[in-house]
């Protein structure tokens, strides 16, 4: 197959869809928390961290990074806006690239290839990273860790005592800096800590003192990047926590009880709400025992939650126009890419098994050991978090960022290999015709407030 053309025309794709979604937005300005990370950053580009009107809610991670293009664009002369939007997308398609020539050069010429290929044919991210929010800067954020924790996991055997020191260092420092650049980055924690535990089970000659450090620093490495918070917090709020100060979980929960999927819709320049209010929103009382008092109506609430925040039905957080005309195209992409992804998952998981029977001990079984394991503990920490809250379909980007390269991978397979090929066809098909159902009256629940 001619990767090679497929990934500049991936390329090209991506810059030119990217470019477009950031002159949207330049004539449909953010509001809310895109206005409030901005504000922050002015403040501490001029006086250092320090308290802001929105430390209540914010953590400093992001604001700190923008802190530094505040400087570069008045010392360039540069819009601040654009700055942000060249750098996350240029750190993507770095982090991007690093993982993928990793694994091209240590495992597969193929697998690289495609990893390639199915991060840079995210198209769903770079709405978020052509403007001022967490979400896909995050992404940038867990990408880097699984490039750092597959160096590890591919070299480890060969390095020094002092790189692997380093590495282990590395991580925790990313794990924590995901967490105070969006606190609900918690969940990433169900990659990282399987990952230093497969880590550790294949590296050679893993004594238990080497293990133990590994995980001691980690966990140094993540205190050290959410101390600054703790501190912050402890001096203006008296609380002892790199959480934001206000009572978040429940808002949330509330929310989550109230709102089956939440947006927000711009009027005159004003953020608005605009929920889909949920059949059982009056059984809300905005504690996690909703679910155990109302079962039923509970575990509907975690599906439809989990349903709407990968249904994608905007391409941009902040709506002008609650009737866009790409909405089948943007249901279309974001189902194929969910239903291809799991294919591709259970396809790894079948090559797996059968490297495992053959006693295969090569590299490529290895790294499908870490991705099955990381990518099955990754989506249940994600559902934990999301699954009771209220959601948006910007939380869903890391998930579709781990399913992209499965479904590029599946319908790569699926052409290649044409055994079955009607019948996954008809799979999909059948797929479509009830996520379109589910998706069509969960937007019919949806109201301007």
């Amino acid at each position: 197959m001619p990767y090679k053309r497929l990934l500049c025309f991936a390329m090209v794709l991506a810059i030119g869809f990217a470019t477009a979604c950031y002159i949207y937005q330049v004539g449909h300005p953010p509001c809310c928390d895109s206005l409030s990370y901005t504000v922050m950053s002015k403040v501490y580009a001029d006086s250092g961290l320090g308290n802001t009107p929105f430390s209540e809610l914010r953590t400093y991670g992001y604001p700190a990074f923008l802190a530094l293009f505040q400087h570069l664009s008045i010392n360039l002369g540069v819009n601040f806006n654009l700055l942000i939007f060249v750098a996350q997308f240029l750190l993507y398609i770095a982090f991007a690239a690093l993982l993928s020539r990793l694994v091209y050069v240590d495992v597969s010429h193929r697998i690289g290839a495609l990893l390639m290929l199915g991060l840079t044919l995210n198209l769903l991210i770079y709405p978020s990273l052509s403007i001022v929010l967490t979400d896909g800067f995050s992404v940038i954020v867990l990408l880097a860790m699984v490039a750092v924790a597959t160096t590890v996991l591919l070299r480890g055997e060969h390095m020094r005592w002092r790189a692997l020191v380093l590495h282990s260092l590395l991580i925790g420092l990313l794990a924590g800096f995901s967490t105070i650049v969006r606190p609900a980055s918690i969940h990433f924690l169900g990659f990282v800590l399987p990952a230093l535990a497969y880590i550790s089970f294949n590296l050679r000659n893993a004594r238990a003192f080497k293990v133990t450090t590994i995980f001691v620093l980690f966990l140094v490495g993540f205190l050290i990047s959410v101390a600054p918070q703790v501190a912050l917090n402890w001096h203006t709020f008296h609380k002892a926590t790199f959480f934001p100060s206000v009572d978040l979980q429940r808002i949330q929960l509330t929310f989550g009880q109230r709102y089956l999927k939440y947006g927000t819709f711009m009027i005159q320049g004003e953020g608005h709400p605009l929920p889909y209010m949920s059949p059982w929103a009056s059984l809300a009382d905005g504690t996690k025992s909703y679910f155990l008092v109302h079962p039923r109506e509970g575990i509907l609430t975690a599906f439809l939650h989990i349903f709407g925040a990968l249904d994608f039905d905007y391409l941009f957080t902040y709506i002008y126009d609650t009737t866009v005309f790409y909405r089948p195209v943007l249901f279309l992409f974001s189902h194929t890419a969910i239903f291809w992804g799991l294919g591709g998952w259970l396809m790894m998981l079948s090559d797996w098994r059968s490297d495992r029977k053959i006693q295969d001990i090569s590299k490529i079984h290895l790294i499908r050991g870490f991705f099955l394991l990381t990518s099955a503990t990754y989506a249940l920490s994600w559902a934990a978090v999301f699954a009771p809250s209220a959601v948006e379909n910007r939380f869903a980007l890391p998930m579709f960022t781990l399913l992209m390269p499965l479904a590029v991978w599946a319908i790569c397979e699926l052409f290649a290999n044409r055994r079955f090929f009607w019948a996954k066809i008809g799979g999909f098909s059948l797929y479509l015709a009830l996520a379109a159902c589910i998706s069509v009256w969960l937007g019919s629940l949806k109201v301007v407030l």
